[in-house]
């Protein structure tokens, strides 16, 4: 056709352009082709067979000749063949090959392994529509890989190995899975199975006895491990923030009041030690961290009797690290909790029974307030002095 037109193009240029009802060489040669491609079926029928076996060839991971199909598509799109007689059919053979291969891969390959698999078949397809197929295929070519190839396998991707993701803590499996998602719509089939994943692993923290001296370690632990994911994997997806509040709150407070009680130790206990073994500001993060916690439970009143009653025995008996300390987490109570809360545990008190002169009187208010009641702070103007324990 090139060689046709070069050496008309004089006639192109001069009377055919003078004379509108007569069509140009090029599109006298386009219709020809297109007539005999449509009037003789059966060839149109193996050159598009032909190209199909070429793509599937690809897709299995031989070489082909790309150039070839390249001109041969550009020719069905010059004879506006292209949409109807090859697009539809390639899409129809694309769903079959990669349902069939879905199937196939999800049970020979690990999660990651075939999450990568999707990942690189969608990069491939894009590939091929840059390189020979038309630009307008690839909207629909890219929704048939995600619907063909992961979307029927979602539910078996998350049974199978969402919650060994997690406590490997595969970062960038999970950031792989999510984004894979998002692309299919199971967002919320994702944000389902973190939730369980939390209610369950906390829960089971919450009722075994045997860790109760290590819980609120592991509690922090899994909470950090958790923002990990939901920072680094989930894309700090709001919903995400909300089901993972949810379901620790939920997992937390299926013992009754026994989490508060705990948690109330372990403040007590870090209160007791201070910096030992790390500097105040590490031990002012840690408490941060354990707030978070405290937010999740509800008998905070619970938690009010056993924080006061272990405030009055670490001043009773000089056990307190640090004054700034005790100011600190009174201080983080009152923001979270209002002056209520510490309205009878002032600052003064806190300096008061730190001051060695003034220590006696202030021992004694504690004594009568919290060591033997679980209350407040007695008031007396004039406190009976007490030896010291």
């Amino acid at each position: 056709m090139l060689v046709i037109r070069t050496i008309f193009l004089y006639l192109d240029r001069t009377y055919v352009m003078q004379t509108p009802h007569i069509a140009s060489i090029w599109d006298m040669g386009l219709n020809l082709v297109r007539d005999n491609l449509v009037q003789r079926r059966s060839l149109e029928t193996k050159l598009i067979d032909a190209l199909l076996e070429l793509v599937e060839l690809e897709r299995k991971g031989e070489a082909i000749n790309r150039s070839y199909l390249y001109n041969l598509l550009r020719m069905l799109l010059s004879l506006h063949l292209y949409h109807a007689d090859f697009e539809t059919p390639f899409l129809m053979a694309s769903e079959r090959f990669y349902l069939h291969e879905g199937a196939a891969t999800v049970e020979s390959a690990s999660v990651p392994q075939f999450l990568v698999h999707v990942e690189k078949r969608l990069h491939e397809e894009n590939e091929r529509v840059n390189n020979y197929l038309d630009s307008s295929t690839k909207k629909q070519l890219i929704s048939v890989v995600e619907s063909k190839l992961l979307k029927p396998h979602v539910a078996t991707l998350l049974e199978r190995g969402f919650e060994t993701l997690m406590e490997e803590g595969r970062i960038e499996d999970l950031k792989r899975m999510y984004a894979l998602f998002a692309r299919v719509d199971a967002i919320n089939d994702l944000k389902a199975a973190f939730s369980n994943y939390i209610q369950k692993n906390v829960s089971k923290l919450v009722m075994d006895d045997q860790q109760e001296k290590t819980f609120v370690e592991k509690v922090l632990k899994l909470k950090a491990d958790l923002d990990a994911v939901l920072s680094d994997s989930f894309q700090a997806n709001t919903d995400f923030s909300f089901a993972m509040k949810s379901a620790m709150e939920n997992a937390i407070n299926v013992r009754a009041n026994r989490p508060a009680e705990l948690v109330a130790k372990f403040v007590d206990s870090k209160l007791r030690t201070g910096n030992k073994g790390g500097s105040e500001a590490e031990v002012e993060s840690l408490l941060d961290r354990v707030m978070v916690i405290f937010r999740y439970i509800q008998g905070k009143d619970v938690f009010e009797a056993f924080y006061k009653k272990d405030l009055a025995k670490r001043l009773l008996v000089g056990k307190s690290a640090s004054f700034d300390l005790e100011k600190l987490m009174l201080s983080k109570l009152k923001t979270e909790c209002g002056s209520s809360f510490t309205n009878k545990v002032s600052f003064r008190h806190l300096s008061n029974a730190f001051s060695f002169a003034n220590a006696d009187n202030y021992f004694v208010l504690i004594a009568r307030g919290h060591v033997q009641g679980y209350r407040s702070f007695a008031k007396r103007d004039d406190p009976v002095p007490a030896a010291r324990c």
